[in-house]
């Protein structure tokens, strides 16, 4: 017997939710430049590398994953490292965590095959092992198994600090997997990225596809229909048989205020109402309407002490947008004592 969406129990609805994934313009692009990654056959002395760069909640992680799972046909779940293997491809998936240096990954990466026969080789990981070693090594682990892509998320995390001790070592780790593998290298991270380009002409003359993904703006006629359009397709997709209409021209505005242009934001704040309407039900039912109520408690929850709102939330009739940024460009026009006296960064800021 078919169950419709909206018939969902609770968890089974959140689930419902985090799947949804609208793929605007610009997350087209992203996917198309992890296929040409994927598929366009290697250099011919040297692997390729694939950037995909963008604020957060703004897909980056997101497509990659999707891009693995339509490779495999296996879901990437939770975990900061998975061997996942399906119709033929072999995808080493690694995120990256914050204070990680280049030996960690390495290590991490190496103990994916301790299970695996490394019959080219013979020889499984035995620490301790140098920098340099260990990713040489874990690269040629996986040319010995056939990988067909290696993904690195969130890869700003090795140099976070900042420091050019940790970006040079960034690049180098870039480097050495690009002159030794013969599999393609698929990276996410922040814009933070661009750090491994600036003042390193090996780095950015070898990149392969570079895409950047920003918040949607807002500023342009254009861009609002544009974004009403995204936030339409999401909203149909809501497991609820009446939804709060956030395309309409009565609550885009609020949307707008909201997410900041980034459907991450839309995807944890229709989470958090959604959990209001269950909580609104009578015992032993379960919601059929997702109300702008529910996103007006869940905004509270959310966002109640984020000074970046200024005290307002938009879930009231009538809102109308404060002066606030309505594209990324807008924002980095901002300069550090203008945050300091609006209470906080804009939330375009990394």
């Amino acid at each position: 017997m078919a169950i419709f969406p909206h018939e969902l129990p609770h968890k089974k609805r959140l689930d419902y939710i985090d799947r949804i994934f609208i793929r605007h313009d610009a997350i087209k692009i992203a996917a198309q430049a992890l296929q040409h990654l994927t598929f366009a056959p290697n250099r011919r002395r040297e692997g390729s590398v694939g950037y995909i760069r963008g604020y957060s909640r703004c897909g980056k992680s997101e497509i990659l994953k999707r891009h693995i799972e339509e490779l495999t046909g296996t879901q990437v779940g939770k975990g900061l490292q998975r061997l996942i293997e399906g119709n033929g491809h072999l995808i080493v998936y690694l995120e990256l965590s914050a204070g990680e240096t280049p030996l960690g990954v390495a290590t991490r990466w190496l103990r994916l095959f301790e299970d695996l026969r490394v019959s080219a080789r013979g020889r499984r990981y035995e620490p301790p092992l140098r920098e340099r070693d260990a990713i040489q090594r874990a690269i040629d682990i996986s040319n010995d198994n056939n990988v067909t892509l290696v993904a690195l998320d969130e890869y700003q995390n090795l140099f976070r600090s900042g420091s050019s001790a940790a970006v040079d070592a960034a690049r180098s780790m870039l480097i050495t997997m690009q002159n030794a593998a013969t599999f393609p290298i698929a990276i996410t991270g922040s814009p933070l990225l661009e750090e491994l380009f600036s003042r390193h002409e090996a780095v950015k003359e070898r990149a392969g596809p570079r895409v950047l993904l920003k918040p949607l703006p807002f500023r342009a006629r254009k861009e609002q229909i544009a974004f009403a359009s995204v936030i339409k397709k999401f909203e149909d997709k809501l497991p609820f048989l009446q939804k709060p209409e956030l395309s309409t021209k009565d609550w885009l505005q609020s949307t707008f205020f909201a997410t900041r242009g980034r459907l991450g934001r839309l995807t944890l704040l229709t989470r958090a109402a959604t959990d209001l309407a269950f909580a609104d039900c009578a015992e032993g039912t379960m919601p059929s309407t997702l109300s702008i109520k529910h996103l007006n408690q869940a905004f509270d929850l959310l966002h109640g002490d984020d000074p970046t709102m200024n005290g307002v939330n938009p879930w009231v009739k009538d809102f109308q947008l404060p002066n606030i940024p309505l594209s990324v460009e807008d924002a980095m026009r901002i300069n550090l004592d203008d945050r300091k006296r609006r209470k906080g960064r804009t939330l375009y800021d990394e």
